[in-house]
């Protein structure tokens, strides 16, 4: 539960920062969402893998992570963004 409420604060986050720079948020918050969830996947998988017979605490480790990772590269990825003009308007 706790996940699903940052995951939400930074959705509103990211889409601030590409609104700024005058772009439409929705896209950088799906990607936000794809990045968590492909990185704590990729994370549990690779925790598997490298780990296999461990405690299951290893894995999941490795999910937050990787999730905390897709994170660092979803707002990293905003955060480079070009405004579209030097006066941007924001969007509806």
């Amino acid at each position: 539960m706790l996940e699903i409420v940052m995951l939400i604060f930074m959705a509103k986050s990211i889409g601030r920062i590409a609104e700024k720079k005058g772009r439409r948020g929705g896209g950088y918050k799906a990607l936000l969402v794809l990045l968590w969830f492909g990185g704590e996947i990729a994370g549990i998988v690779a925790g598997v893998l490298l780990m296999p017979g461990e405690e299951p605490v290893w894995p999941y480790g490795c999910g937050i992570l990787g999730a905390i990772l897709g994170t660092l590269a979803a707002f990293s990825i905003a955060g480079s963004l070009k405004p579209l003009s030097p006066q941007a308007p924001r969007p509806a």
